[in-house]
């Protein structure tokens, strides 16, 4: 299971000099070479700040069997995929 992070672009402040981004995660299964073989939960916002920069956030999932697996969104709720 991985993070799957999206940047957007909303424009631009000239008066501060500075680029407005907004971001969003998913919560996805991956296989071995790294590539998406399936959403589980998201899109989800994240808060960037300079002191959480380097926290990415924490994926809540657990293996129910080989073809289930339970993800907790960050409103606490668990969600049960079928593989």
């Amino acid at each position: 299971m991985a993070l799957k992070i999206y940047e957007k672009f909303l424009g631009r402040n000239d008066l501060l000099d500075i680029t407005i981004k907004s971001y969003k995660y998913d919560v996805v299964l991956i296989d071995m070479k790294g590539e998406v073989k399936q959403y589980l939960d998201g899109p989800f916002p994240v808060a960037v700040s300079r002191e959480k920069l380097r926290e990415a956030p924490r994926i809540e999932a657990r293996w129910v069997n080989e073809n289930l697996i339970a993800v907790r969104n960050p409103q606490k709720k668990w969600e049960i995929h079928k593989l």
